[in-house]
């Protein structure tokens, strides 16, 4: 993601031994591709390697997240103010439209065997600025396993948009 401005475009050259297959987040099944992923879109966590030798897991497109009373709840309070590079506005229903692709996924690939009794996620929009993610199980892991979950602009995902039709290109 990246704000509309009237900047020059952006550039990523990347010198990887194979073309990606895919670009959209959740039907990535290959490691060029993973790769490209993780410098294409952002998500509400990333991993921090800023320390030598160990990584943490902090805040991306979310502002904050704390694990709730009820552990099988997550919120997530997002950042404000961010848009797509097609300029549409990262929303709660940016979050909510981007899992429900991967919960969506038939199969769930490697999803399942990750997350185990915690799949699939749902995410409730509490408000304008927040979401709750929520998972039959509870889920510790929930803000590492979500740093793969690339966040998507809703109309450029659906169908007829940006996204879908790079899907099909032949």
């Amino acid at each position: 993601t990246a704000a509309a401005s009237n900047k020059a475009p952006v550039v990523l050259k990347m010198a990887r031994n194979a073309e990606p297959g895919i670009f959209i987040p959740w039907l990535i099944d290959d490691n060029t591709a993973l790769f490209t992923m993780a410098n294409v879109y952002d998500g509400l966590t990333a991993r921090d390697w800023s320390t030598p030798g160990q990584f943490k897991i902090i805040p991306k497109l979310a502002e904050s997240y704390t694990q709730q009373a009820d552990p099988k709840t997550w919120r997530f309070k997002l950042r404000q103010g961010v848009k797509f590079s097609n300029g549409e506005d990262f929303t709660a229903e940016s979050v909510k439209y981007t899992f429900e692709q991967y919960v969506n996924l038939q199969p769930a690939y490697v999803y399942v065997s990750l997350w185990a009794a915690g799949w699939p996620p749902a995410v409730e929009i509490e408000n304008a600025q927040s979401v709750l993610i929520k998972t039959p199980k509870p889920q510790p892991s929930l803000p590492r396993l979500i740093t793969r979950f690339g966040m998507l602009p809703v109309q450029a995902a659906q169908v007829g948009g940006e996204i879908e039709r790079l899907a099909h290109r032949q």
